[in-house]
């Protein structure tokens, strides 16, 4: 009643790709999520960006 279920594949980024999103992530939610990110925001270099993606899984998720 009311739920349904679609299927879908997930598959973690690399540290490599990461850069972009973490950079985006704290653009719109840094003054939420801050404390979790070390003193990186997203003004920081590519490097402190890539520094800390170990810390943070992202995944793309595709619908099948």
């Amino acid at each position: 009643m009311g739920s349904r279920a679609e299927g879908f594949t997930a598959a973690e980024l690399s540290d490599e790709e990461k850069p972009p999103i973490l950079r985006e992530y704290l653009r719109r939610w840094k003054w939420e999520v801050g404390a979790f990110f070390g003193g990186v925001g997203p003004d920081s270099s590519e490097a402190e960006l890539r520094e800390i993606a170990p810390d943070h899984p992202i995944f793309r998720v595709e619908m099948r």
